[in-house]
């Protein structure tokens, strides 16, 4: 069964072994999960000293466009999503208004920030002293 992976400081990770995770209906095994071995402290120095400063060199709409491009590679897997959903014994219904809902909320932030922010670059230099 396979171990589910983290991206951790800009590479995968995947544990040995981890915690099984059950099907809600059938009782199969879905995967296995694990932050054993993470280093956590590792991943928050990687996002201060890489991830943040990456981040503040883009402009607010790269930042929309960012998002935006998550929300649609989300779009376009939510049938996979939606299976996963029902493993956990979630009802279509309760899929859609998750998985589409929020979806729909990451795209909706994504166009009000390009639509009531200029291109211009925020100066975040109080919160990189963080």
């Amino acid at each position: 069964m396979a171990v589910v992976r983290s991206y951790i400081a800009g590479r995968w990770f995947a544990p040995d072994s981890g915690a099984p995770v059950y099907d809600a209906v059938t009782g199969d095994l879905v995967a296995e999960v694990s932050t054993a071995g993470i280093d956590f402290g590792g991943a928050l120095a990687y996002g201060r000293q890489v991830g943040g400063p990456a981040l503040r060199e883009l402009t607010f709409h790269e930042r929309a466009e960012l998002a935006k491009g998550i929300g649609q590679l989300l779009r376009e897997h939510r049938d996979e999503l939606y299976e996963l959903s029902y493993r956990t014994g979630a009802t279509l219904f309760d899929s859609k208004f998750d998985i589409d809902g929020g979806i729909g909320v990451l795209l909706s932030y994504a166009s009000k920030a390009k639509r009531e922010h200029g291109p211009a670059k925020i100066n975040f230099s109080r919160l990189a002293e963080c």
